[in-house]
């Protein structure tokens, strides 16, 4: 009978879909994916220049795009002016996440 409940109860998880995250993604969660993926290339904090010049620093990009606008290249894929950009797929979480800590910069 345990077993029967048990595989009801998965079942039920199966079918019901991914489970809901807790909390919103974070500007600070964003802070960790531009240190762990971005600083080879791009200035992620509020000066400084990035270490490849054609990747522009996080703040310019800030003051030239909308939050929208970040997340739908993110999610889409992004036009970029260096070729050593790296193909990332993100989540959806991840892009909100990104775009939160970069708008965290804009003027």
């Amino acid at each position: 009978m345990r077993r029967l409940i048990a595989a009801a109860f998965a079942l039920t998880l199966s079918l019901a879909g991914p489970i809901a995250r807790a909390e919103e993604p974070t500007a600070e969660e964003g802070l960790g994916l531009a240190e762990a993926n971005c600083t080879a290339c791009h200035a992620i904090g509020k000066e400084g220049a990035s270490p490849l010049p054609a990747a522009p620093p996080f703040r310019e990009i800030a003051d030239r795009y909308t939050q929208e606008e970040l997340m739908d290249g993110f999610m889409e894929g992004l036009a970029v002016s260096h070729e050593t950009m790296p193909d990332w797929d993100m989540t959806e979480d991840q892009a909100i996440a990104l775009s939160l800590y970069i708008m965290s910069l804009a003027k």
